[in-house]
């Protein structure tokens, strides 16, 4: 062994002090000594003295030299005013070159093992490969403890304390474990003679480098990945590799793997015998024999195949799902089933004419003004507090609509089922997207719970049948109050709770947002909807005055939440993603004439067909089955097909369910028309509702999943509301030509809508296959990790 300086390095460089430590003659092989150093880098106030046992059991044992460094600011290398990881970086190159090291392995603890990723990721052929030990190549803020260390060391000495055990009294008095104690006192050291001790790092240097060392200086998008192959060390006990970070080891260092280790942040002294294994190992990988260890292959595809860490097995993960898929089973089952019911309601309740669509009308219009407050909500206080409390207001309010006297208590009624299903919607599909990563197993979630919208849709047309012809209306309702008791005790004791984690994001409720979203959006959906029924159509005063009150307040909500308001209800970046807003544009005109088939379908399939409620039931069969072999099926090729020629299919299946309608002739057959028009509503609904949720959720940072459920629904059911009102005034205006010619312009108008949505995909839709990914977060984690440029501008 011998202790040496760098003495002829470039000024730009800070000279590195270091040991040498010579393989065993009588193993080493004369070239593996010669051309396969390896470099020992220390953590943040260590040195190569913490290193140097581990060091001399290296050189020994694996017959290779070892360079045990200090890095700049630390140990006995000179001090500089920038302490970041590119500047160590490029120290550690200069004096890889100066000494002529043949591609060494560079072995790193903590902030080496950041340093040394830094240098494989700048210069890759001057590495051969890397041994991260508990650290990794992701943003991750330096802990409050470390800046607690550099002020027990400053206190200790400003007291000029004499002896090392001295120094220890004081750091003991910051609570300081003894492991801990001993590593800071390795930097006190006597100089120049003086009877006391002084520090040999520069604390004030050290203190401003808290922020560069909890970032990484590299970002996904501007350099090539490291091809050789790394090794990570995981401290199970600590948080430097959090499981969140392997997708971005695994695009930074392709040929890498993860070896959990039983022990804390300390594992060159916890694990020994395991640590001195880990250069030499075939392809890096710790051999199978060790004990307390398990390898954890890098993998984006498993990862997006694997069940979520949340769950502990099988059945909760079932429960979960069950709790879920239940609000979009009761949200179509009260929305669709409530069409095949109204001619009971209008008969037993006595419901104006004017007034019937309201029973409807009500519950989408709730529904629609409210999603973006509770997303907001979600986003706030979590999933778990905003769904259950949806799940037992939406028993309560259905109770009450079964129990309803009056056909006008009956509409309030149901608005109070509709801010129950505001608050479901978004949660759910937030709980969904955040629990589930890009991949195989969150396509097949997604398709099943695509598929319960079909269900629900014929589970409401099914009860409601059987009501409306054997039982009482009132019993649709407390069905569905049975059904969502059980959905509500499901979800508290399964829906993995968020709340405290959602606090620590700091999202505020926006105000202003939600004063203007609920009068803009609930004006402007009342004007049209309810145009058709105004005695005198849009000539009635309030219709005109209403309608353009909305859009002008919907219109002001715009601008102050796209460029005045610092936390918008709905924030104009949203719409920045890519092909976001042509696909919310296409989705609009798509899910508004799913609300019109659907209404006037029923419609047309009872007053000209001659169907009852139990036949409209049997003829929907095939929208349910279509709806669950495409669930099984679609989750098995999102990830393979691409997802812009799946959308396009969707659009044709959307068009055929319109067209079929229009052509039918008096008389038409079930098996020609109505049948092949259910199997292209289930192809359309299915397909287009899984991408778009898959696309919108995948797209949104964890931190905005309750927005993206909001938007998701929100484009929904404002397509539905508003739609459904511009196809009420078809109606009317071709009521002239007979009531059958009026459905058929209906269903013209529908499939013109349906026309539209499919120029927009063709024209400026582009979505990839839904594989395994990076989620948001990852994304933009490497986004925000920009240093590079400014660090290679400055060198």
């Amino acid at each position: 062994m011998a202790a040496r300086s760098m003495s002829s390095l470039a000024a730009s460089r800070v000279r590195l002090a270091y040991e040498l430590h010579r393989a065993s003659k009588s193993h080493a092989s004369t070239r593996l000594a010669k051309h396969t150093p390896i470099l020992f880098l220390h953590g943040f106030l260590g040195s190569k003295r913490e290193n140097r046992q581990m060091s001399r059991n290296l050189a020994k044992e694996l017959s290779r030299d070892v360079y045990a460094l200090d890095l700049r600011n630390h140990g006995d290398s000179d001090h500089h005013p920038r302490h970041d990881y590119m500047e160590m970086a490029l120290d550690v190159e200069s004096f890889i070159n100066y000494h002529e090291l043949k591609r060494p392995t560079l072995i790193g603890h903590s902030m080496g093992a950041k340093t040394a990723l830094t240098l494989a990721l700048h210069t890759p052929k001057l590495v051969s490969n890397i041994v991260a030990v508990d650290n990794c190549p992701i943003k991750l803020p330096v802990a409050s403890d470390f800046l607690k260390y550099l002020e027990s060391m400053e206190k200790a000495e400003q007291e000029q304390v004499r002896t090392h055990a001295e120094a220890d009294e004081i750091l003991r008095e910051y609570k300081l474990d003894p492991p801990v104690r001993l590593w800071l006192l390795s930097n006190f050291i006597k100089q120049d003679g003086s009877p006391y001790l002084r520090l040999r790092v520069p604390l004030n240097i050290l203190r401003n480098a808290m922020g560069p060392l909890g970032d990484f200086p590299y970002d996904i998008g501007n350099v090539p990945a490291f091809q050789g192959p790394t090794l990570f060390l995981r401290a199970l006990q600590s948080n430097f590799i959090p499981q969140s970070s392997f997708p971005l080891v695994a695009k930074f260092f392709p040929k890498s793997e993860i070896v959990d280790m039983d022990c804390g942040h300390w594992i060159v002294q916890d694990k020994p015998q395991q640590f001195k294994e880990a250069p030499e190992s075939p392809n890096m990988t710790i051999p199978e024999e060790q004990t307390n260890t398990s390898t954890t292959v890098i993998d984006l595809e498993k990862l997006g195949k694997e069940r979520p860490q949340t769950f502990s097995g099988t059945w909760p993960e079932l429960a979960f799902c069950f709790s879920i898929f239940m609000s979009q089973i009761l949200a179509e089952f009260y929305i669709t089933g409530s069409n095949l019911l109204l001619p009971t309601l209008v008969k037993e309740i006595g419901i104006p004419v004017a007034s019937t669509i309201w029973p409807t009308t009500a519950l989408s219009l709730a529904v629609t003004s409210t999603l973006l407050i509770f997303g907001r909500l979600t986003d706030m206080y979590g999933g778990y507090a905003i769904y259950n409390g949806g799940a037992i207001w939406l028993t309560i309010s259905s109770i009450l609509c079964g129990v309803s006297q009056t056909w006008l208590m009956l509409i309030v009624c149901r608005a109070l089922q509709g801010l129950a299903l505001g608050a479901l919607l978004p949660s759910g599909m937030m709980i969904l997207g955040s629990t589930y990563r890009p991949g195989p197993r969150k396509n097949q979630v997604f398709s099943i719970y695509g598929a319960c919208a079909a269900l629900g849709f014929f589970a409401g047309f099914f009860v409601s049948g059987i009501c409306g012809q054997y039982l009482s209306w009132r019993w649709y309702f407390f069905i569905g109050a049975i059904l969502s008791a059980i959905m509500a005790v499901s979800s508290i004791f399964y829906v993995p709770r968020d709340y405290a984690e959602k606090r620590k994001l700091g999202i505020n409720m926006d105000w202003v947002g939600f004063g203007l979203s609920i009068s803009g959006a609930t004006l402007f959906v009342f004007a049209i909807a309810d145009s058709s029924y105004a005695p005198q159509g849009w000539r009635t005063p309030y219709i005109p005055v209403l309608f353009a009150i909305g859009a002008i307040l919907l219109g002001v909500m715009v601008y102050l939440e796209g460029w005045v308001i610092k936390n918008p209800l709905l924030p104009g970046d949203i719409f920045r993603v890519k092909f976001m807003t042509p696909l919310v544009l296409a989705l609009l005109c798509l899910y508004g004439s799913l609300g019109i088939f659907l209404l006037y379908g029923v419609l047309y399939m009872s007053n000209f067909m001659g169907a009852t409620p139990l036949q409209i039931v049997a003829w929907t069969v095939p929208m349910a089955v279509g709806g669950l072999i495409l669930s099984v099926t679609g989750g098995l090729i999102l990830h393979r097909v691409s997802g812009t020629i799946l959308m396009i299919i969707s659009c044709l299946g959307y068009v055929g369910s319109g067209l079929l309608f229009a052509v039918i002739p008096l008389g038409g057959n079930y098996w020609a028309y109505v049948f092949p028009a259910m199997l292209c509503g289930t192809i359309a609904i299915d397909i287009s509702f899984n991408l778009a949720n898959i696309f919108i959720t995948t797209s949104m940072p964890k931190a905005k999943q309750g927005l993206a459920g909001a938007l998701i629904y929100c484009t929904m059911h404002m397509g539905i509301a508003v739609m459904l009102g511009f196809a009420d005034i078809v109606e009317t205006q071709m009521k002239h030509l007979g009531e059958r010619s009026s459905y058929k312009a209906v269903f013209w108008f529908q499939t013109g809508l349906c026309i539209i949505g499919l120029l927009i995909v063709l024209g400026f839709v582009r979505i990839r296959h839904a594989k395994s990914e990076l989620t948001a977060d990852e994304k933009e984690t490497m986004e925000t990790e920009n240093a590079t440029t400014k660090h290679a501008e400055e060198v």
